[in-house]
């Protein structure tokens, strides 16, 4: 047992220190696979977006089939669909966010010395008197100048990356119908085409491993897009009622944001909560209260009726998650991170379950594997 115990040690030490040498060896030649590189940042925003849509729309594909709609005709019905929407989003809902964005820009530095003015007011508070907060206001005053300063600048000297911007955005505009159609036309067929490749002992697990991933995936992209409608559209209502200015602007960004679990609702209400104080307190109580009764829907219907468990992970997993991916990948890392952890979960399930069918290892139950 000791032999076999050292001969084990021996192998994982020589498995772990080849696998240094290559990490070590690929950061020297790192610019043999910058090629590649480039074709993957080229490609990965299309596939992101069609695959997006795929998963949104697919289920309605699966419907019009059960009614006897031939696969090509539902496609065809759905792109339908969506040139109906994309429409109806240019002509009434974009003009409107184009003009909010143009007017908070423009009205940033009345806003900003409205800012001020109301910490002068809340400086002058008796109960205050004793704190030298004219001083953090001098100091708050100085770095909002820099800030200006800074993202004027920064804007005069983008031309060149607003271009690259416009023709990424061009990029995905033309090819994501294209690929769009191929993942709605051929999607079914990729399992058996992946398999082909597979040995026939292993041909059922890799089906199952695809069905789990595809299953998966579709629950939570479907499931987090409704979410996350729900509270862009409570939130625009919310604001309206109580007057806001910018209230699209703001319900679109409460909505987009809301899609980082824990940390995406607090960064979406920021910006409304910033605005409110410029105008008043009490507008920027009523702001928090409106976020605070959407959560709680949130929380206790919403997200149970349409996500249910589809990705059943621990709090603490979740926050490690968003914090390397957001550290790795900016916004975008956070917004993929939970998903292709839960992807790489059910690889490592059904490869432990492999395993386990061979070497007799313990099996893990599933309540186990989602408390991972």
């Amino acid at each position: 047992m000791g032999k076999l115990k050292e001969s084990r040690l021996f192998f994982w030490s020589i498995e772990l220190l080849t696998l240094a040498t290559l990490l070590y060896v690929c950061t020297k030649i790192g610019f043999l696979f910058q090629p590649f590189g480039i074709l993957i940042s080229t490609l990965f925003a299309p596939i992101l977006v069609a695959g997006f849509l795929y998963y949104m729309m697919n289920p309605l594909v699966h419907l019009l089939e059960r009614f006897k709609i031939k696969r090509s005709l539902a496609i065809i019905l759905i792109f339908i669909v969506l040139i109906v929407l994309l429409s109806f989003l240019v002509v009434t809902i974009i003009p409107s966010l184009i003009d909010q964005v143009s007017q908070f820009a423009q009205n940033f530095p009345s806003m900003l010395k409205e800012g001020q003015n109301q910490l002068d007011l809340l400086a002058k508070r008796p109960e205050l008197q004793n704190l030298d907060m004219q001083e953090y206001i001098n100091d708050l005053n100085l770095s909002t100048s820099k800030l200006v300063t800074g993202v004027v600048n920064g804007f005069t000297s983008s031309v060149f990356s607003i271009i690259g911007v416009i023709s990424s955005v061009t990029l995905v505009i033309v090819t994501v119908p294209i690929v769009l159609f191929y993942m709605f036309k051929d999607g079914d067929k990729l399992p058996n085409a992946i398999v082909r490749f597979v040995p026939k002992s292993y041909k059922q697990r890799v089906l199952d491993l695809i069905s789990d991933i595809n299953s998966t995936l579709a629950s939570f992209i479907s499931g987090q897009a409704l979410v996350c409608l729900y509270v862009g559209t409570c939130a625009f209502i919310g604001y309206l009622v109580i007057g806001m200015p910018y209230a699209l602007l703001l319900g679109v960004i409460a909505g987009v944001m809301d899609i980082i679990p824990y940390l995406g609702p607090w960064l979406g209400v920021a910006p409304a909560i910033l605005i409110a104080l410029t105008r008043s307190p009490l507008e920027a109580l009523l702001v928090a209260v409106i976020i605070i009764v959407i959560q709680i829907g949130e929380s206790n219907l919403v997200y149970p009726l349409v996500m249910g468990k589809s990705l059943d992970m621990h709090p603490l997993t979740i926050i490690f998650i968003l914090l390397v991916a957001g550290n790795l990948a900016g916004l975008v890392g956070m917004i993929i991170g939970i998903p292709a952890y839960a992807v790489i979960k059910i690889i490592l399930h059904h490869l432990y379950r492999a395993v386990d069918d061979k070497k007799g290892i313990p099996q893990l139950n599933r309540s186990e594997i989602e408390e991972i």
